[in-house]
């Protein structure tokens, strides 16, 4: 009954079994018609099979098509529901009026009641056949696969499919309704600008790309069947935007379908329009894409010299010529262009194994396009890069140059070697995207996760440079570029879901924005279906955006999904969020990105990276911890290195944490060093690698190497205030005083005091101050006043603040030990013996190189302990002074 719900009616699965997925067999068929009035609402039926417009004017369609009394001579088993679909509801869609029918279908104009849009409603009917027919049964199970194979796409270029359902045993489809013309009306007035051609073909070919990588044949491209919008992605109709229509959703009669089967794909059909059908459709013999690509040569063919290129009075002698003859070329016109008229010769090959590729056409025009939009009068043979991306079971759905109206995308990008991902919005993560703090352990959002995936794919490229992932707005970034933050580029966008029939699709808007004023440099829009898994299970099929952008970019990048033994994609989430909390400004996301390493390898136990991430993450906490938090960040790291070395990992971050194992846990700096130095080479730009291979130098008293690796570390993180930190310790330490106390205030200064390890920048001052005796200015510093100006009183007081205000992050008990060796009263043999038992990883590093710890280090009851933790090179065992212990 009319007004049913869609949800009360049989729907297509129950019918037709939506396991299979066909090809299309498009004799023509009913288009998305435009929303205007004024425009030919011929689009919304092909003429060609007998379609009736309700409007007049009409001009576009065959001139010998048949009327609708010739397919009227059956039952009219549907006439009364197209007469009383109007005025009345079909489950949400209110039907207002009847835009065009035929002899087999309806299309119908409807408001989307729930969501407020206008859509176009296409009912099949059958004046010609009983409703028991065998041929009804196998039409409407066509029509029920074509419709389930046009949920399956998604492109920009292709009309999309809302809805589905069964009404009195006659199937519908809800469609996005259209405003414009048809390309058919475009190129009645003659042949298009190159520029023109170049850009609709493009879009045109990417479209039948997307569909053919899902195994989707059209079947019936022309003109009629291509839509130009009125809502173009620019003020030039150069840029106007171009929607396939009539998908494979055509309607069928006794007269298109020659023999008795249903077979999609079988021998002695004559499926399509005669004029754009290739030879072996025309033949009657089975279609693949090749054969759509013949029909896009003669669109294209229309495009460029502004007449048909099969042209003939009737079906008969366009099928005829189609068979006799190759369409020939201008030479005249083709002096315009050789690209075009090669690529349209291509297309109408009589062999279909010599046609190009809907790629490879697309590749081809978007370079020629791109040119004529750079003023070059000459055309280069380099294909324009892929914008596509590839779905979990293989296949391409194609991102849209210039999605969104984003402006600049076309325009030749600035070379860039620096980047940084901010967070995509997904409506909840909010539009300023955070506060550039660290994570510290709060839930991250759904595009939070997915900028820590991004940041951590493109983090792969070896020429690319990418800041560490911190949810920051975009003017923080701009307005940091000036002081440490200094990135070529800045990566965010907007993440949301849409779906598509009863397919469910992720939508990716990007943006590429200047790091120096936030302007637009690129944009693009990547779309990915969406698996029946948890929401938050998708990130890894999302990170395929990463491929995109490198493309745009100039760089080839392989994602995880796509690599040989890709991880299990709930524990690709939790290494993402793990990546993103283990931040070392933050020991409470430190903690928490332990947890995520742990369920990630418990979830994958095949992939190395969880285990490196756990490693990693627990050395940088037991350097600041002691007693039994400290055993067991100790424990959990070592056992992480354990069940590295039996999945027999070899990567650069394996043996980045072994390195740092060696001279942190078992002081080996020996072995340490001859790991650092063999990874060298595959850490250009990873920060952990230089912050640790710095504090490293640092211990062996190397200056000139720590500084270097710890400058390199702050530029490749440089939002992270401790390796900014560490590195004013190391110019300390090795004799720049003024430097280390300038950069301490400055950066004391310029942080929030709400930032989660700000009172380092007081502890590494007041640190200094302390060993330079000025007690006055260590005391002004943690906030209180001294009376008697001793240094008993100072480091009395100072003991109730060593908590507050420790030297650095080192642990207590280590803070404890710089605190004791600067007293006249502490008795050094207890303190060298003391520092033995202290288990923070840091205790190596300030043994070795703190200036409270220099004259401990000249004693023979540290001598010991120094041979324990010094390298020796030709025996002599060196100090950051250069200078051997004293015996």
């Amino acid at each position: 009954m009319p007004g049913t719900t869609v949800a009360g009616q049989r729907g297509f699965g129950e019918q037709s079994g939506f396991g299979e997925q066909s090809g299309f067999a498009g004799q023509s068929g009913f288009a998305a018609p435009p929303v205007s009035g004024a425009i030919n609402e011929t689009v919304a039926i092909d003429l060609a099979d007998g379609a009736t417009p309700r409007s007049s004017g009409s001009s576009s369609g065959n001139a010998n098509a048949p009327t609708p009394a010739s397919h009227s001579s059956g039952v009219d088993a549907d006439s009364s529901l197209r007469e009383s679909l109007v005025g009345k509801s079909i489950g949400p869609y209110a039907v207002s009026k009847v835009i065009a029918k035929g002899g087999m279908g309806v299309v119908y104009q409807a408001q989307d009641m729930r969501l407020q849009r206008p859509v176009a409603i296409k009912t099949m009917g059958f004046e010609d056949m009983v409703p028991e027919s065998k041929r009804r049964r196998q039409l409407v199970e066509r029509f029920e696969r074509e419709a389930k194979a046009v949920a399956a796409l998604s492109h920009p270029n292709i009309v999309e499919l809302f809805d589905v359902g069964v009404i009195n045993d006659t199937p519908y489809v809800v469609m996005e309704y259209l405003s414009g013309r048809t390309l058919n009306d475009l190129i009645e007035t003659g042949p298009l600008p190159i520029e023109q051609t170049a850009w609709i073909g493009f879009q045109v070919a990417d479209a039948l790309r997307a569909a053919h990588d899902f195994g989707v044949i059209h079947r019936d491209l022309k003109p009629h069947n291509v839509m130009v919008s009125d809502d173009p992605l620019g003020s030039s109709p150069v840029t106007s935007r171009v929607k396939l229509i009539d998908f494979g959703l055509s309607r069928f009669d006794s007269n298109t379908l020659i023999g008795g089967s249903d077979s999609d794909t079988r021998e002695g059909v004559i499926l399509g329009t005669p004029g754009y059908m290739a030879p072996e459709q025309a033949r009657g013999q089975g279609t693949t894409s090749a054969s759509d690509m013949f029909a896009f040569g003669c669109l294209l063919y229309e495009l460029f010299y502004g007449e048909r290129a099969i042209p003939g009075e009737t079906a008969a002698d366009r099928l005829a010529l189609t068979l006799q003859r190759k369409p020939q070329r201008k030479r005249m016109r083709c002096f315009t262009s050789e690209t075009v008229c090669g690529l349209i010769e291509n297309c109408l090959s009589d062999d279909a194994s010599q046609r190009p590729t809907a790629l490879e056409a697309a590749q081809r025009l978007r370079a020629l396009q791109k040119n004529a939009e750079n003023g070059e009068t000459c055309e280069k043979k380099a294909f324009a890069r892929r914008h596509f991306l590839t779905t979990a079971t293989g296949g391409l759905l194609a991102a849209f140059f210039a999605a969104q109206g984003i402006s600049g995308a076309s325009k030749d990008l600035p070379e860039i070697r620096s980047l940084a991902v901010l967070p995509f919005d997904d409506g909840t993560s909010g539009q300023n995207g955070g506060s550039g703090m660290p994570l510290a352990g709060r839930k991250m959002s759904k595009g939070e996760i997915l900028s820590s995936a991004l940041e951590s794919e493109l983090s792969r490229l070896d020429s690319l440079r990418v800041i560490p992932f911190r949810p920051m707005p975009v003017q923080s970034y701009v307005k940091s570029a000036a002081k440490d933050v200094q990135v070529d580029a800045l990566l965010t966008g907007r993440l949301s879901s849409e779906n598509r029939g009863q397919a469910k699709f992720w939508v990716l808007d990007w943006k590429l924005l200047s790091g120096k004023d936030g302007s637009i440099l690129a944009g693009d829009r990547f779309v990915t279906p969406a698996t029946n898994d948890n929401e938050e299970n998708q990130v890894l099929l999302q990170s395929g955006l990463a491929v995109e952008v490198a493309n745009r970019i100039g760089m080839a990048l392989e994602p995880s999904k796509d690599s040989k033994d890709p991880p299990h994609k709930m524990a690709y989430e939790c290494m993402m969020k793990g990546r993103a909390q283990a931040d070392p400004d933050s020991t409470t996301g430190l903690i928490s990105a332990r947890m995520c390493f742990q369920h990630a390898h418990l979830t994958d136990e095949r992939v190395s990276e969880p285990l490196v991430g756990l490693a990693l993450a627990s050395l940088y906490l037991a350097a600041r911890t002691d007693g039994q938090d400290c055993n067991q960040y100790r424990k959990e790291a070592s056992d992480a290195i354990v069940a590295l070395d039996r999945l027999g990992a070899d990567s650069p971050t394996s043996d980045l944490v072994r390195a740092m194992a060696k001279w942190q846990l078992t002081e080996n700096l020996s072995d340490a060093d001859d790991l650092f130095l063999s990874i060298a080479s595959q850490f250009e730009f990873d920060w952990r690698y230089h912050h640790q291979y710095g504090l490293f130098c640092t211990a062996l008293g190397r200056g000139s190497d720590a500084n270097r690796m710890l400058s390199l570390a702050a530029a490749q993180s440089p939002m992270s205030l401790l390796i900014k930190m560490d590195r004013c310790r190391a110019d300390w330490i090795f004799g720049d005083r003024d430097q280390a106390i300038q950069g301490a205030m400055r950066y004391r200064d310029t942080t929030s005091k709400d930032y989660p390890i700000h009172y380092i920048t007081s502890g590494l001052l007041v640190d200094i101050y302390e060993q330079d005796g000025d007690y006055d200015r260590a005391a002004n510093e943690l906030g209180f006043q001294l009376v008697a100006g001793t240094a008993e009183e100072y480091f009395k007081k100072r003991e109730a603040t060593l908590k507050e205000v420790p030297y650095g992050l080192f642990g207590p008990e280590a803070n404890r030990a710089i605190w004791q060796a600067r007293q006249e009263s502490f008795a050094p043999g207890a303190l060298i013996s003391q520092f033995r038992d202290i288990r923070s990883t840091s205790m190596p590093l300030l043994f070795s190189s703190h200036p409270a710890f220099e004259g401990l280090r000249h004693l023979d009851a540290a001598r010991s302990l120094l041979i324990n933790l010094r390298y020796r090179f030709k025996g002599l065992v060196r100090t950051p002074y250069g200078r051997p212990p004293m015996s």
